[in-house]
């Protein structure tokens, strides 16, 4: 009989999620929702009227729930990294709850009729924070035990099947039963079990309640058991390549381990000229949204820069861009101007001196990257993709990183997957791990993606995650 766990991923964006989060959202949804309404309630019996069911506010209802799911995506409370304890879970809550203030209050402003009682919406705040908190300790509850939990087996026992091995480290989805690999195999495994001399795969499956097959073995040829592996799989059993499985896991894409097949044969990497066509549209729409809104702030950061150290309040500097084309990317200044000196490229570091005390901050909040929303408007990047990097540091990543190019099939962007995901990179091993991560996007790129991403870019603001 099949587990209840299996196929415990989905996509979602083109985004591999659990199917668990993706129920906890639905299920919060709703709480939402009746938090709101519940207030309405409050209110007519305040008013001296039994309204026990009307769709009067119906709108207004959605609004808020919408509001702050929103909120909740922007800080990473559906990021199966996140809000693991309920002290975190609180606290990313309550950003989330302003975040969907401020949404609710433009909403209104600028379709009063969309507005509702002030004090009914405070009310469904306290209601909704009440609900949520209450949902996420049953949820962690039940997440720490193995009930959720995928059972799954590894076919190998050397460096992939060990990567694998390092994820449980981590916190997964899924409970690894055990290693299988030939006794010729160099074992890498550290942990284990690693079974050996098992007769029938099928049913050994059978008998340990297996939900999924990994195959990560380093050399598959004349050691794969083909028949076997095709019974279980028509048992209904999932069958996954160490890849995928990789992939799927951690949001990013092991270069190491790849071929130039896998890439070419793989689902994604999607193109086109309608595509190109809606995300030009959205980056223009989503940069001129953001300047209007944002022109304060940069107007402020401008004079702070200008008050602080002689020197001009810009910055410009040469990126690769799309199909390795140079442009002159724009940002505040935020070190002094003789930063490099003597002309040799540096990474930033952590601390690093050059920084002044505004750089320091204006890199903390972002805010050095607000003029780049001109670039995007110019057509050099776009408002999500990957980070544009300086020629010489191109060139030398490329040396030593496989597919490295394929970034550049792309606009780069102001945000993008890998800076939601990798701390600043002050290295060649960080730019390797960060491109791992671009080529994800690239593989399972989609407009909602890029929402998706931009709404998450609050979080690496607020919780100043990989600035330097």
């Amino acid at each position: 009989m099949r587990s209840y766990r299996h196929e415990g991923m989905m996509r979602v964006f083109k985004h591999h999620v659990t199917r668990q989060l993706v129920l906890l959202g639905l299920i919060e949804a709703g709480l939402l929702a009746a938090s709101a309404y519940g207030a309405l309630v409050v209110n007519w019996l305040r008013a001296g009227r039994l309204v026990l069911w009307s769709g009067e506010f119906m709108v207004e209802v959605l609004l808020f729930t919408a509001a702050v799911v929103i909120g909740m995506v922007s800080t990473g409370l559906y990021n199966r990294q996140y809000g693991r304890e309920l002290a975190d879970v609180i606290v990313r809550l309550v950003v989330s709850c302003l975040v969907a203030a401020v949404v609710l209050t433009v909403v209104f402003y600028v379709s009063p009729a969309a507005s509702i009682w002030r004090s009914a919406v405070a009310l469904a705040f306290i209601f909704a924070f009440a609900a949520v908190v209450s949902t996420r300790y049953v949820y962690l509850r039940a997440a720490r035990s193995d009930v959720f939990k995928r059972r799954i087996i590894v076919i190998g026992v050397g460096e992939k099947a060990a990567r694998i091995e390092s994820l449980l480290d981590n916190g997964t989805a899924y409970e690894c039963i055990g290693y299988l690999g030939p006794d010729a195999d160099v074992v890498a495994i550290r942990r284990g079990p690693v079974i050996q001399g098992v007769n029938s795969l099928r049913l050994f499956v059978r008998e340990h309640a297996v939900d999924e097959i990994v195959v990560a073995l380093e050399e598959r040829r004349s050691r794969l058991p083909l028949e076997e592996l095709l019974a279980c799989r028509m048992d209904g059993i999932s069958v996954v390549d160490y890849a995928s499985f990789w992939e799927r896991e951690t949001g990013r894409v092991d270069t190491d381990s790849v071929s130039p097949s896998w890439l070419i044969f793989s689902e994604g990497f999607p193109g086109g000229s309608i595509q190109a066509t809606l995300k030009r549209l959205f980056d223009i729409c989503a940069s001129v949204v953001l300047l209007v809104f944002g022109f304060p702030l940069m107007l402020l950061t401008a004079l702070a820069v200008r008050c602080e150290s002689r020197g001009p309040v810009f910055y410009r500097q040469e990126r690769v861009g799309m199909n390795g084309r140079p442009f002159q990317l724009v940002k505040f200044r935020s070190m002094g101007i003789d930063a490099e000196q003597d002309g040799v490229p540096r990474w930033a570091q952590q601390k690093d001196p050059r920084v002044t005390r505004v750089g320091y901050f204006i890199r903390k909040t972002r805010l050095d990257e607000t003029p780049q929303l001109f670039n995007v408007l110019r057509g050099d990047m776009s408002i999500i993709g990957p980070r544009p990097e300086r020629p010489y540091f191109v060139e030398e990543i490329s040396r030593v990183v496989p597919y490295y190019f394929e970034r550049h099939r792309v606009k780069p962007g102001i945000s993008g997957w890998a800076q939601l995901n990798y701390p600043y990179g002050a290295s060649t091993e960080d730019a390797k791990v960060k491109f791992q991560y671009d080529l994800y996007y690239l593989k399972n790129y989609s407009i909602l993606l890029d929402l998706f991403i931009l709404l998450q870019t609050l979080r690496v603001i607020v919780w100043s995650e990989g600035a330097r």
